[in-house]
């Protein structure tokens, strides 16, 4: 196994905690997102920075978020499809640190919340779906 493989099954591994067990009584499964390790000089200081996300679902996966999944999943390919290098630079400036850039680039391509929501979809839904899939092929 490579350590990109190791260190991904170890992320997907952690994430998944809260989903494993039984349901407890007020607990809410969800779903961390995090990007770590983008290095941003400050003056003589090495510092490095992350971001972070949690995105919170219901026990019950409403028809509505499949049809918003597909939706989202269809642009995303679309984009990926037709625009490769948008998708290039926009990761690229997620790793790099540069929110003022991520939030151009978001809008210029089409890639915020509100344009998903407005073509029928809404991102978190897809976001949920493959997290819980991903979770899936490394249940035990």
């Amino acid at each position: 196994m490579e350590e990109s493989d190791f260190i991904t099954k170890r992320f997907i591994f952690l994430i998944c905690q809260p989903l494993r067990g039984k349901k407890m009584p007020g607990s809410q499964p969800y779903i961390d997102v995090r990007i770590g390790g983008i290095k941003n000089p400050s003056g003589e200081l090495d510092l490095t920075v992350g971001q972070y996300g949690r995105i919170a679902f219901p026990f019950e996966l409403p028809d509505s978020g499949i049809s918003k999944a597909h939706v989202d999943l269809e642009i995303i390919s679309a984009l990926l499809r037709d625009n490769p290098e948008g998708v290039r630079s926009i990761v690229q400036a997620v790793l790099s640190g540069d929110g003022a850039e991520v939030r151009r680039l978001s809008a210029d391509m089409g890639l915020t919340e509100s344009d998903f929501q407005a073509k029928g979809g809404g991102l978190f839904w897809a976001v949920v779906i493959v997290g819980v899939l991903c979770c899936a092929s490394e249940a035990r």
